[in-house]
């Protein structure tokens, strides 16, 4: 499983550590339900439409969401 290194803003920071205390998910289950709820938000796909090179389609998350969905 891929697990990077994330570094971002103290704001964010203390906002996944507030959901982390709030929840039962670790810090790595927050930013991977974010990941996969953004692929399904269209303001998120709107976004990154604005920064979207010309020559290379955006990805789906269609069939992923089919296959995660098809594993319980």
């Amino acid at each position: 499983m891929y697990r990077p290194t994330v570094r971002y803003h103290d704001i964010y920071r203390r906002y996944v550590d507030s959901l982390f205390k709030a929840t039962t998910l670790d810090r790595n289950q927050i930013f991977r339900l974010a990941l996969f709820t953004a692929a399904h938000n269209p303001d998120f796909i709107t976004l990154l439409k604005e920064y979207k090179r010309k020559d290379v389609p955006l990805p789906s998350m269609e069939p992923l969401y089919g296959w995660f969905m098809a594993r319980d």
